[in-house]
């Protein structure tokens, strides 16, 4: 054997699967040889062997009984036919236990993704053979704690600086392990003694304290005792008088010793005291300039409504209203002919010196109604409408009449004052307008009323 054999898992695989193929060779002994690459060396066909020339660059290869998808194998000494054995799947899981950062990505068909670690501010990774190592490349904590001054230490340790007590007058502090000691070194001795002249009351006021009180005396209707906590206060000399209604007035005692409230006289009233009764009468006083309402001191005049007034009297109340009384506000005398009077609003009066010009200016302030009158002479078919509006702005409407088909000498409407109408000076114009166009209705004039 002149060269080394070698043949990728690919190549023998395809030998493998040629020589499967040749049914020539299903029951018989296959030797094959060549040498240094080149054409095959005839072989002597000794035991029963048969010489093959359709494979090159081979040598040291038995086939014995092939069958399908039998593979060549080297067996250490020559290339041979053995049976495929395939491979289990790989069934490998990586997974993330516990509550921390998770370290792998995923894991897919048993291969395992794994984040790498990055070191942030202040910490360093290195690779070791089995280990990875994170360490801290920040200085440790330098802050020192120090007492100042020359009392007592307050902390036990850190890093911070606090100032030290100092035990004043009558005081000492003591350092624990964790605790600080305040004591009283004077503490309070002061005695309390009963000064004074004896009474029924030996025991005094004092117990024990460092105060000194005086004691207490029994006055005439008062008598003192006392136990080991309490001083008892008792009148000797109850109350006895006895409150009596006397008069023909309300009762003021209902029996017994009372305190009875004095009386004021509020305003309008006089309060008079006789031996045996209090007198109480109203009292009636005109002020100012005007009618007097008191008749008297004790009579008040009664009040008649007038003409055009209403009073109405309620719980606490006189009610004086002015009854309704229209007063005029503009007025216009003038007949104009609207010759094909528009199917739109029109202005009536649109020439010079027409006498709307002048006097139909109203006053809104304190009006709650308007009547207005007016004269139509209606020619023509079907219908007029008229209405009056804000001069300077005619979407201001004050009042709005039906549709009328017919002459109208002196027709009323009586209506609110609308919303808008609460300047003292608004200007009022008349329009009109029919259903047909063709229409020549008279304008003859009208008044605005207001109340």
């Amino acid at each position: 054997m002149n060269n080394e054999l070698k043949i990728s898992g690919m190549i023998l695989g395809a030998i493998a699967f040629s020589l499967i193929l040749i049914p020539l060779f299903a029951d018989t002994t296959i030797f094959l040889t060549t040498e240094n690459g080149g054409t095959p060396t005839s072989c002597a066909p000794a035991n029963g062997l048969v010489l093959a020339q359709n494979l090159t660059d081979l040598c040291d290869v038995t086939i014995i009984s092939p069958l399908t998808n039998q593979i060549i194998e080297y067996n250490g000494s020559q290339w041979v036919n053995v049976n495929s054995t395939p491979s289990s799947p790989e069934s490998t899981v990586c997974s993330n236990i516990g509550l921390g950062i998770i370290i792998i990505k995923n894991s897919i068909g048993g291969n395992c993704t794994v984040k790498s670690l990055l070191n942030g501010t202040g910490i360093t990774i290195s690779n070791g053979t089995n280990d990875i190592t994170i360490s801290s490349n920040v200085t440790g904590e330098s802050t020192v704690c120090t007492n100042q001054g020359t009392g007592k230490h307050v902390f036990i340790s850190g890093n911070c600086d606090f100032r030290t007590f100092k035990a004043g007058s009558g005081l000492s502090i003591a350092n624990g392990t964790d605790d600080i000691t305040y004591t009283n070194t004077a503490p309070e001795s002061t005695v309390c003694t009963n000064a004074g002249s004896s009474s029924s009351l030996s025991e005094g006021i004092c117990i024990n304290s460092a105060v000194t009180l005086k004691r207490l005396l029994e006055g005439t209707g008062i008598l003192l005792s006392s136990n080991s906590t309490h001083i008892t206060i008792t009148n000797s000399l109850p109350e006895v008088t006895a409150c009596n209604n006397v008069g023909t007035g309300n009762q003021l005692c209902s029996g017994g010793n009372v305190n009875i409230d004095t009386l004021i006289a509020g305003t309008g009233i006089t309060i008079t005291d006789t031996t045996d009764d209090w007198t109480f009468a109203s009292q009636c006083a005109n002020t100012g300039t005007g009618e007097a309402i008191c008749e008297s001191s004790n009579n008040i005049n009664s009040l008649i409504a007038g003409n055009g007034i209403t009073i109405t009297d309620t719980t606490g109340d006189l009610t004086v209203a002015r009854t309704r009384t229209y007063a005029v506000q503009a007025y216009v005398f003038q007949s104009v002919t609207k010759t094909n009077l528009p199917t739109v609003y029109t202005d009536i009066y649109t020439t010079a010196f027409d006498s709307e010009n002048m006097v139909t200016n109203i006053d809104c302030t304190g009006v709650n109604n308007f009547a207005i009158s007016y004269m139509w002479d209606f020619v023509g078919a079907g219908t007029d409408q008229v209405r009056w509006v804000e001069a300077g702005n005619n979407s201001n409407v004050l009042k709005e009449d039906t549709a009328i088909s017919a002459d109208q000498d002196s027709r009323t409407v009586v209506f609110v004052r609308p919303a808008w109408c609460t300047s003292s000076f608004v200007i009022i114009e008349m329009q009109a307008k029919s259903s047909n166009g063709t229409n020549d209705p008279v304008a003859k004039g009208y008044v605005i009323w207001a109340d």
